[in-house]
């Protein structure tokens, strides 16, 4: 039960959706959210590539193609509770096999791709409040993945560095 509510979060903060996104790459970022929760992975990797195709600019597109290859990673190598990454109570957690590397530089290269673009819809519009979001979801997913698949929680905060970027992008009220 808990697994299903925090694979329902991951998924929300995935694929949400960008108010001026191109039509087509919104559809098809939605098909791929059903895919991934279907567990078709491969599936959901292939059709948001074809969103990043209909739409370059998409940041949604880019994070949703990121935490795609993510959860392939983690569901391949076996990961995919907090205890995994942080270790458990009672027993350590042996070590995971490692990523594959065209796995995890197709990770890299799409999360950094999400993050520069809303970086760039920011400094056009400071006030352009999904950048703000596809921002904040970017850098909690590189988060996310440097505990999970690096399996360095100090990295995670490292990651997570990013919000202070963030807060310096926001405009006075």
């Amino acid at each position: 039960m808990r697994r299903g509510a925090s694979f329902a979060a991951v998924l929300s903060l995935a694929c949400a959706a960008d108010a001026r996104g191109n039509p087509e790459s919104v559809a098809l970022r939605a098909r791929a959210s059903i895919q991934i929760y279907n567990l078709d992975r491969d599936q959901a990797i292939e059709t948001f590539r074809q969103a990043i195709a209909a739409d370059s600019q998409d940041a949604a597109a880019y994070r949703g193609l990121a935490t795609g290859l993510w959860l392939s990673i983690t569901f391949r190598r076996g990961n995919m509770t907090v205890d995994d990454y942080l270790g458990r109570v009672t027993k350590p957690t042996g070590p995971s096999s490692a990523a594959p590397s065209e796995s995890t530089k197709a990770f890299t290269d799409a999360v950094e791709q999400a993050l520069a673009i809303a970086r760039r819809r920011i400094a056009v519009n400071p006030r352009d409040a999904d950048a703000h979001y596809q921002l904040g979801a970017a850098v909690g997913l590189r988060a996310s993945y440097s505990a999970t698949v690096e399996g360095s929680v100090l990295g995670a905060f490292r990651a997570a560095r990013g919000w202070s970027s963030i807060r310096a992008a926001r405009t006075p009220a």
